[in-house]
């Protein structure tokens, strides 16, 4: 089981993360390790985690 504390540092990781890419997204090139859209699945991904973790608690 995922721990919360980790799981909620790594949502903020994960955000700062986001922000930078989407900032200097323009500046990437193309063969970019990882695209915006795995990007915001991953996000996903870990809110639905967080999400569930709360109604477990």
């Amino acid at each position: 089981m995922i721990n919360f504390k980790s799981a909620m540092s790594a949502s903020m990781v994960l955000s700062l993360t986001l922000g930078t890419f989407s900032m200097s997204a323009h500046a990437l090139p193309a063969q970019s390790p990882i695209s915006l859209k795995e990007a915001q699945s991953m996000s996903m991904v870990l809110r639905e985690i967080m999400r569930l973790e709360q109604k477990e608690s």
